[in-house]
């Protein structure tokens, strides 16, 4: 084995080039030798490998440059079609494709991912379309909301039909419920039962999380799926920086950081709020030293 590059002879400089239109590295920067005719960044992490032989032999590739998408055929697809109660179709197909090669057209799907690794069912259900639910409107039939009725009976080359129905969506109100300000003095401190939803920088959420917040306007929400999907530990609202400096009586700046309380209080404070009606999320605010970032809040699920 040939070692191409060592970690005492790191470039700090990238010399790049295009060929037959992919980007190529003379030297990437930052990079040390790995394993064979492979290179690492070691600031950013990013991969590289060398090419073996060709016209663009002892350049570099990203290995990220690398990843693509397989092309739909009828020996990896299914199209996914969605139908409201009256089985008129809504929004647009989506196309499941397969990462595997070796699929072939009247195959079931059966356990076969896509290039998220996700299958049939969660490929549908992140493809719902914008203002739809899964499933019949008046829950009945569940079951049955896709045809076939076990997705993953659905043949490549063939179609998927979900149901789906109009959906009310709730909004979320960011609520303070504890502050903790560490015994900081400030000007005007931040207050228990604060609506700081406008002062909170938030996550982009997907169309299956989004989801959670979805349901026919007569029903109770699922306090319990809402939070598993967007508040608890790990999921995208659990934690949230604030955006909205505030200044000690010592001219210092400090902004606060948000936890979200708990799944209980949560269940109890939005135990009558019905699908279209914003939900209450209860946080713990603790001051910490620093202005705040700058935000990049995306506010398509906040309570107006």
């Amino acid at each position: 084995m040939q070692q191409f590059a060592t970690a005492s002879d790191a470039k700090t400089e990238s010399k790049t080039f295009t060929y037959n239109g992919q980007k190529l590295w003379a030297e990437p920067a930052w990079t040390q030798y790995k394993v064979g005719a492979s290179k690492t960044n070691v600031k950013s992490g990013d991969l590289y490998y060398q090419i073996a032989d060709g016209t663009a032999k002892g350049a570099w590739v990203k290995a990220s440059d690398l990843e693509t998408k397989s092309n739909a055929t009828e020996n990896n697809s299914v199209t996914i079609t969605y139908v409201d109660d009256n089985n008129n179709v809504v929004g647009t197909n989506a196309t499941f494709v397969t990462t595997s090669t070796l699929t072939r057209k009247g195959d079931k799907v059966a356990n076969n991912t896509d290039a998220n690794n996700k299958g049939i069912v969660a490929f549908a259900q992140d493809n719902l379309p914008a203002g739809y639910a899964w499933g019949y409107s008046d829950g009945s039939n569940a079951a049955a909301t896709t045809d076939p009725q076990d997705a993953t009976s659905a043949l490549f080359g063939g179609s998927l039909r979900v149901h789906v129905h109009a959906a009310s969506t709730s909004r979320v109100s960011f609520i303070v419920d504890t502050v903790n300000n560490n015994n900081i003095q400030l000007n005007t401190p931040l207050a228990a039962g604060a609506n700081v939803s406008s002062e909170v920088n938030l996550p982009k959420l997907t169309t299956a999380q989004l989801a959670a917040l979805q349901g026919k306007s007569t029903a109770t929400v699922d306090a319990a799926k809402i939070s598993s999907t967007l508040l608890t530990a790990n999921a995208p609202l659990n934690k949230l920086v604030g955006t909205k400096t505030y200044t000690s009586r010592d001219n210092k700046n400090y902004h606060y950081e948000f936890t979200f309380t708990s799944s209980d209080k949560f269940a109890t404070d939005n135990r009558l709020t019905t699908y279209g009606n914003n939900v209450v999320a209860a946080y713990t605010a603790n001051l910490v030293e620093g202005a705040a970032p700058t935000s990049n809040a995306n506010t398509d699920y906040v309570a107006k």
